[in-house]
């Protein structure tokens, strides 16, 4: 989607279309939870140096401010990865965690964001079984 958009409006627009699937999905299945995991960091070059792709940010926003309006939960991919411009550390990294594309992970980039993900899930469940304590 995100090499497509031209705009914030764009982003804005794909956020509401995003929120209205979480509704159906509710409607479909009366009770079931969802977590939407947001989009990574991903790259353009701008003269030497790789930057996050225009719009990343509206359309993480986007899909965040949608999904939450719908009760589903958000985990931010692109913060946990480093949020602006991190992209090009993972593709660095040794060994690399992402591909040459400055989009994909490498299998080691993928297990880590996996890890990532647990971890978050596994924190915020235990602080919130603790409060309910």
């Amino acid at each position: 989607m995100l090499p497509n958009l031209k705009s914030a409006d764009e982003a804005a627009q794909y956020g509401r279309f995003f929120g209205a699937q979480i509704a159906r999905f509710k409607k479909l299945v009366p009770g079931v939870s969802i977590i939407v995991i947001g989009p990574s960091d991903m790259s353009i070059k701008e003269g030497d140096a790789y930057v996050t792709r225009p719009f990343l940010e509206d359309v993480r926003d986007a899909m965040k401010t949608n999904a939450l309006a719908q009760g589903a939960v958000f985990w931010g991919m692109y913060e946990a990865m480093g949020g602006k411009n991190s992209m090009a550390s993972w593709v660095q990294a040794d060994p690399p965690l992402a591909a040459n594309d400055y989009t994909h992970f490498s299998p080691q980039g993928a297990r880590k964001v996996g890890e990532l993900f647990y971890s978050a899930l596994i924190g915020d469940f235990a602080e919130y079984h603790s409060a309910r304590q």
